[in-house]
């Protein structure tokens, strides 16, 4: 709900001379700093610039923890405690809501208190000088503790099957915000945002993959989020950078001791599994990274390693893994990631069959988006604030026209390409809202490529098709010749014993004899052809006879 306001000027705020942080924060103490409810006030670069006491103590914290820090229109990330800048991104109005000499009444906002995501309304008032009343150099926010806090609904229950119907953008922004407190990661949630029942599944399998040490593979197309899955699991189990050994590109690096991280662009010959095996075994020793022992083995430190595109592995490759794996001395365990089935592939005779049933005692299968097209609204939020946490202007949502769009469309990028048209609409936005122009020019040609598709192939008769032809038009010349079977002969071009043979094979004898008295048009054209042929008036000699 919006109200219309008066322009607010306060001494000092006027220009020439701008306000001052210290300005600002001594004219609204005055007014502010006796009021029960927490208010902050946000200035046009988007950083907290005051807070009066109600505030600090509803939040918790201190002054310095709040001022001068940044506030986005983005969901909380999940584990504040470790930036504590980020707490209060959740206090950011929605972008689109926001219009000088309007007030925003019962936004939702979020924030942490006491290691709890609580939900909030809040009025926003956007504040403008005398000087410029069409533009907000202030926004004013005032928490209101004693409404009830806006309904917070579970991903699990929200429907965005067809956004044709229209869809809540700051209910979808509080979804995120609860879905990343519920998980308590930090990092990226591409996989996992969502309200399906495929990503509520894939949820619960994610969170009981890193609550164990059982070796896994994890199934999907390329661009459907199976490698970030797969350094989620690593982290959450270990807690340390995973050790990735990529098998997809072929280049002339090589693993280089020490480092702990992404090996870009080799090629997993046996030479590389081998070293990159043994720099996992050696961080484990060195970190003493702990987990329950296989039965029957010593207590050793488990030797973790993420292998990406497991399928594209040579036989060489695989056999070198495979004698790693069954080392008695080490404990070296995989988080693979695969586009196919691995154990499928081995009973085709395609991959080593004991590192396929090794590496797959956990499977966890991705899909494409297409396939799960009611998160794609989610998503696309979710990528949007995350372009907001360091992008101004600050962008609150896409339309419902731009939404319908986006699930309309099939995708084949995956992930890689939805983030893509997210940032590519957010950075030609001139406003608060994306919409359908805002879309890059090269998703509306394949939208439209889609859209129409391919034809239909039609498959044709040619002796039919040209039958009908030759029916047609010997009965025009039949027509203009009166039924004269010499004149119509000449008129198609055929001697007339010919014309006779094909008249008898037709079957056009009635045609012959109605042309004869006038009555041609009067008999059914079973197969008409639309073709513009117009025959020459026939010259006729003495006799009677057309003029050859």
């Amino acid at each position: 709900m919006r109200h219309r306001c008066q322009t607010v000027k306060i001494e000092g705020m006027s220009n020439p001379n701008p306000p001052t942080a210290r300005t600002v924060k001594n004219a609204l103490a005055k007014v502010f700093d006796v009021l029960r409810a927490p208010v902050y006030l946000i200035d046009s670069a988007s950083q907290i610039v005051y807070v009066n006491q109600a505030m600090l103590q509803w939040t918790g914290c201190k002054l310095e923890e709040i001022v001068g820090h940044p506030c986005r229109y983005i969901a909380s990330p999940a584990d504040v405690n470790h930036n504590i800048k980020e707490r209060f991104y959740g206090l950011a109005p929605p972008p689109d809501r926001l219009q000088p000499g309007m007030i925003a009444s019962g936004c939702r906002i979020t924030v942490v208190t006491d290691g709890q995501l609580q939900h909030r309304q809040c009025d926003f008032w956007p504040m403008a000088t005398a000087d410029d009343p069409d533009q907000a150099e202030f926004v004013i926010g005032v928490v209101n503790l004693d409404a009830s806090p806006p309904t917070s609904l579970p991903a699990s229950t929200l429907n965005f099957n067809a956004a044709r119907n229209g869809y809540d953008p700051e209910l979808l922004h509080v979804a995120i915000a609860d879905l990343q407190h519920q998980l308590q990661q930090r990092f990226h949630l591409d996989s996992l945002v969502g309200s399906s029942e495929f990503v509520m599944r894939l949820r619960k399998q994610v969170v009981a993959a890193a609550s164990n040490s059982l070796e896994m593979t994890i199934v999907g197309p390329p661009g459907s989020g199976r490698q970030h899955l797969a350094r989620t699991i690593h982290q959450r189990r270990c807690q340390t950078p995973p050790t990735v050994l990529n098998t997809g590109i072929a280049s002339d690096h090589r693993w280089k001791p020490g480092l702990a991280a992404v090996l870009q662009g080799a090629i997993a010959d046996a030479q590389v599994v081998q070293a990159s095996a043994r720099q996992a075994i050696d961080f484990a020793k060195e970190n003493q990274i702990e987990g329950q022992g296989r039965a029957g083995q010593r207590h050793l430190p488990i030797a973790w390693l993420v292998l990406q595109d497991a399928d594209q592995l040579t036989a060489e490759a695989q056999t070198e893994l495979w004698a790693a794996l069954t080392d008695a001395r080490s404990d070296l365990r995989i988080i693979a990631t695969s586009k196919i089935d691995l154990i499928q592939a081995a009973a085709e005779g395609n991959f080593h069959r004991g590192l396929a049933w090794r590496i797959s005692t956990l499977v966890i299968n991705t899909v494409a988006i297409k396939e799960r097209s009611a998160d794609i609204p989610m998503l696309a939020q979710y990528f949007l604030e995350q372009r907001n946490s360091d992008r101004q202007p600050q962008i609150g949502r896409f339309d419902s026209a731009a939404v319908e769009m986006l699930m309309e469309y099939h995708w084949p990028g995956n992930m890689q390409e939805l983030r893509s048209v997210v940032q590519q609409s957010a950075d030609a936005c001139s406003g608060s809202v994306i919409t359908k122009p805002d879309l890059p020019e090269s998703f509306h040609h394949a939208l439209k490529a889609l859209r129409v598709g391919q034809r239909e192939q039609v498959s044709i008769d040619l002796d039919r098709y040209l039958e009908k032809i030759e029916v047609e038009l010997i009965r025009r010349a039949l027509g203009v010749a009166k039924g004269n079977k010499t004149k119509t002969a000449t008129l198609l071009g055929l001697n007339r014993a010919k014309l006779l043979r094909r008249i008898q094979h037709l079957n056009l004898d009635d045609e012959a004899t109605a042309a004869k008295t006038g009555q041609l048009d009067q008999l059914a054209n079973p197969a008409p052809v639309d073709a513009q042929v117009e025959f020459q008036p026939v010259e006729e000699t003495d006799a009677g006879e057309p003029r050859q």
